[in-house]
C-alpha cells in the first residue's frame, strides 16, 4: 500500500503472510513477532491481510474438535491457498495469475529478470537488475 512505511517490503510481510511454497496462508497473532513497523496497530494488519486475501480463493480454518486436557488450544485446518477469485482452481500458480492481473490493470512494464540488490537514494529506491 501507498501509506506504508516501507512500501517496498510490506507485500512481503503481508502476502507473504502467505508460505508460498506450501500455498498455505497464516496470519500473526497479536502477542507474536509480526511486522509491527509497517502497521500502526494489530488490527490495521488484520484488515491488510484480508484485503490481500480478497485477491485469492481460501480454503480451510475449520475447527478439528482436537482438545488437549488442561490445554486452551484450537486446532484447526490449515488455510490453503487454492486459486485466485478469478480463477479458483489456479493452484501453485494462484500467486503468479494475480501478480499478471494487477500488472495488467495498473498497466505496469515488467522485466524478465532478477532483483538483487536494492538501494536507498534519497527519497527514491535503486533496484540493481541482473542484467544491470
Amino acid at each position: 500500500m501507498s501509506d506504508r512505511a516501507n512500501p517496498l517490503f510490506s507485500t512481503a510481510a503481508i502476502g507473504g503472510l502467505a508460505n508460498y511454497w506450501r500455498q498455505q496462508f497464516t496470519r500473526f497473532l497479536a502477542g507474536e513477532p509480526w511486522p509491527g513497523a509497517l502497521f500502526s496497530d494489530h488490527a490495521d494488519y488484520l484488515n491488510e491481510c484480508a484485503a490481500i486475501e480478497r485477491l485469492f480463493s481460501i480454503s480451510g480454518r475449520q475447527a478439528l474438535g482436537i482438545h488437549v486436557e488442561g490445554h486452551d488450544f484450537c486446532f484447526t485446518a490449515p488455510r490453503l491457498l487454492t486459486g485466485s477469485w478469478d480463477n479458483p482452481a489456479a493452484g501453485l500458480s494462484a500467486m503468479c495469475g494475480v501478480y499478471q492481473a494487477l500488472e495488467k490493470k495498473k498497466s505496469a512494464q515488467s522485466f524478465a529478470t532478477r532483483a538483487h540488490e536494492f538501494k536507498k537514494a534519497g527519497a527514491s529506491w535503486i533496484v540493481v537488475l541482473d542484467g544491470g
